[in-house]
């Protein structure tokens, strides 16, 4: 979800003109925080880490993509960034790439958390 925000879906509209995130001021924000995030799973799948380690993975990567998401989404109205020496003459607004980012690091950071919660650590259960 988080690879079609940034793909198909635009971040702001100008007029009827859609501009996608890498047009963004500050846009490799979010893509570096996708990415670690990505890894982290990645890591957490691979290597079955304690569950506190896994949550604490989950929570803080899944915080930082949100936040690096409204942070760059902020930047929708800069079009002296975006544009150079031609400014459209239009009102921008906010497109549906940032929400859909966001909801894909919250599911993903929903998913690490549940995925951590129901992960035994491999000890044998005593009755």
């Amino acid at each position: 979800m988080s690879v079609f925000s940034v793909v198909a879906t635009p971040w702001a509209w100008y007029g009827t003109t859609g501009i996608d995130v890498w047009r963004l001021p500050h846009w490799g924000l979010h893509l570096t925080a996708v990415t670690v995030t990505y890894a982290c799973a990645l890591w957490v799948l691979l290597t079955s880490p304690r569950r506190v380690t896994a949550l604490v993975l989950a929570a803080g990567t899944g915080g930082v993509v949100v936040g690096a998401t409204v942070f760059v989404a902020l930047g929708y109205d800069n079009a002296p960034a975006m544009f150079g020496d031609w400014i459209p003459m239009v009102n921008p607004r906010l497109g549906t790439g940032p929400l859909v980012a966001a909801l894909a690091a919250l599911t993903a950071l929903a998913a690490g958390v549940l995925g951590a919660g129901t992960r035994t650590q491999g000890r044998p259960v005593r009755r």
